[in-house]
Parts: structure tokens; sequence; C-alpha cells
């Protein structure tokens, strides 16, 4: 059976909605990641210029980027796949969108595209939360609330820049109330541990067609460093960037 995709991404279903967000992203000159099929070419630019008569938008062309190896790249590309395809993470204001479309060239405006047939959204937080996937195992360890000299460890659901969820058995709800302060709380992303403590904020029951039983305990960090966060954030871009390309 294939892997659904997260309940959070949604394909845009009204094709004048899709590229309403698609110019959004021009006009606010939106953050945007574009990366090639095998992740060869990973570009960190922002969109720029949208045109409904040309069927195109344009993103600022990074002066690190090396227009001749990319063009041969795409080039490439198009002679053995057919395709000339790039796909997209940009940064709206009330939205992460995602999209895969056709690369058409480099001019004086910047990087052209043609304009996506299909947009997936993901709606925005405080910050970005990635859901991890079968495959990727994070652990979470801290002081069991009982027993403070015992250290607990659990299977993490979900995490952010501010917080994560992780995996409890239903019997242990009690075990965990709202507003309780877990101390110690360490888990490691990217080869680095972080150590904060975190208040859990709630307890929710999974639901029969999520991937595990029991309950989701949701917390967020106390008294995470900016550096710390930081590196959490860039984990949580880099792997929802890889993780939602598999659906569009």
């Amino acid at each position: 059976m294939s892997e659904q995709a997260p309940r959070e991404f949604q394909p845009v279903q009204d094709v004048n909605e899709a590229l309403k967000l698609v110019r959004e992203g021009a006009k606010t000159l939106s953050s945007a990641m574009i990366w090639t099929n095998n992740q060869e070419f990973v570009i960190n630019t922002h969109m720029a210029v949208y045109s409904d008569a040309a069927k195109c938008f344009y993103c600022w062309m990074p002066k690190d980027l090396d227009q001749k190896k990319f063009l041969a790249h795409m080039a490439e590309m198009r002679k053995s796949t057919g395709e000339s395809d790039c796909f997209f993470s940009v940064s709206l204001l009330r939205a992460n969108i995602f999209f895969r479309t056709r690369f058409l060239g480099i001019d004086h405006a910047g990087l052209q595209f043609a304009l996506p047939t299909k947009v997936f959204k993901v709606q925005r937080r405080k910050d970005l939360r990635f859901p991890v996937p079968d495959g990727l195992i994070i652990r979470v360890e801290f002081a069991d609330p009982i027993a403070p000299e015992t250290r607990m460890t659990k299977k993490v659901l979900d995490i952010s820049a501010s917080g994560l969820a992780f995996l409890i058995e239903d019997s242990e709800t009690p075990l965990y109330p709202a507003g309780l302060t877990l101390k110690e709380l360490s888990f490691t992303v990217r080869n680095k541990k972080i150590t904060v403590s975190a208040e859990v904020r709630h307890v929710r029951k999974l639901r029969s067609e999520e991937r595990f039983k029991g309950h989701a305990v949701g917390v967020l960090f106390k008294d995470i460093r900016p550096g710390e966060s930081q590196h959490v954030a860039g984990f949580v871009f880099e792997e929802s960037r890889k993780y939602f390309s598999r659906f569009i």
C-alpha cells in the first residue's frame, strides 16, 4: 500500500485558488526553495514576477548559482526523462505551498517557470511542524514525572522549532496533565543533542486511521536556546521539503 499524505498536506482543488496562492507568493516576494528531482541542485531564493498572460512566474537569480551548470543539468534531465520539472516550497503568510512545475529558462528577470497545474498547501502555524515518517526514528527522553531519577524514552510523532509530540499508551494519560513540566527533555536531530524543559500542552487520542495507536502528548519547549531552536527549524524545513515532495 502506498504511503498516504498527512492530513494537513492538502491539494488545492480550485485551480483559480491555486494560482492565486502562486500570485500571492510573487507579489509578496515570498521565500522559495527550489530543488531538482535528484536534489543535485537546491536553490534558496524568492519569488519575483507573476504573469497570467505569459502563463509563467519568475524567481530571483541567486548570485552563487552556477547558471551554466544548472542549464546543462536541466537540459540533460529533459533529454533523459522528457521533463524539466523543479520542485518548490514557498512560504506564504497563511500557508506553506508545495508544487512541481516546468523550468522554462533564464533571462533578465531571473529563473522562469511555467505556472503549476497542481498546488498543495500546508496551513501555517507559528512554526512548521514535521510529521516524522516511517523510516525515520526520533526518540525523546525525559525525567519520569513520578520517579525523577528514572529516564523515560518515547517515540516522537512530530516536531517543530517550538515543540514536539510523542507517543504514549492509553494507560499512561493520567501521568501527563496539561501544565506539567517535563525536566531534562532531550532529543537528537542532525547529530546535535538538545536538552530543554517542556510544558505539556495537550494529550490527544490518536484516530483509528492514524499510523499508531495510543495518545499523543504535545509539549512546548520552555527554555530552548535561540541557536538550538534555529538548528531544529533548519532540520524541520529540510526534512519537510524532502518528505512532502513524495506527494507532489
